[in-house]
């Protein structure tokens, strides 16, 4: 669960320097490049929007989404979950996504670790990131989901923000950002030690409720053709 911490530390992270540079000074650029548009599906925020742990569950249209999601939530410290191919191209590239709060994940031999390592960041009040699909996916439908993003949220505790990032079909549009209703995945489960089966039905019902923002989306526009 997330730890209390006090208020001058929760302000100063000084692990986090660098992510809080890269945000305060790469802020306005980005606004103008996506200038986004959060949509709510249910047109109100979710609750501890702007405080509190989650985890933001999002699909993976292209390069971009990790900054679209900085910039969308710059009122919050967003760490990621990236390949670990990335971090061996350059020590000098590993060690700053270490310190911008990125956590390696070895697909050939995934661990506890990539789970510690998010943990340590919601325990220091920050929200963790995840894309579910587990790669780039450019096709309309969605990938197969991962569960890691689940095993994680039953270990702090923490509710799965779902979003869902519309793909610019030109940069002069507007960034659209669709955000659905926290889920809580301790609602699902029978105990806090659950079972593969449950883990795998809650994944495939966090891929529902990915889903039903895109339909919701492609509603709006059929509302907005008529």
């Amino acid at each position: 669960m997330e730890k209390k911490r006090p208020l001058i530390k929760r302000i100063f992270d000084y692990k986090m320097l660098l992510h809080d540079f890269v945000v305060a000074t790469g802020l306005l650029p980005t606004w103008l490049f996506f200038r986004h548009k959060l949509i709510y599906v249910n047109g109100r925020k979710p609750k501890k929007l702007f405080r509190g742990s989650y985890i933001i569950s999002s699909n993976h249209n292209t390069l971009l989404d990790p900054i679209i999601v900085c910039e969308a939530f710059w009122f919050r410290r967003v760490g990621f979950v990236c390949t670990k191919d990335l971090f061996d191209k350059s020590k000098l590239l590993a060690f700053l996504l270490r310190k911008y709060g990125v956590v390696s994940v070895d697909k050939s031999d995934p661990s506890l670790k990539i789970f510690k390592d998010s943990e340590k960041h919601i325990n220091r009040g920050h929200i963790m990131c995840f894309f579910p699909e587990g790669m780039v996916v450019r096709e309309e439908e969605m990938g197969t989901f991962k569960s890691g993003i689940i095993m994680l949220s039953i270990m702090t505790g923490a509710d799965i923000l779902p979003i869902y990032l519309v793909k610019r079909e030109k940069y002069i549009k507007r960034q659209r950002i669709l955000v659905g209703e926290k889920i809580k995945v301790s609602d699902y489960l029978s105990g806090p030690f659950p079972s593969i089966e449950e883990v795998n039905k809650v994944t495939a019902l966090l891929k529902e409720k990915e889903q039903e923002l895109i339909d919701k989306y492609n509603l709006l526009l059929k509302e907005k053709k008529k």
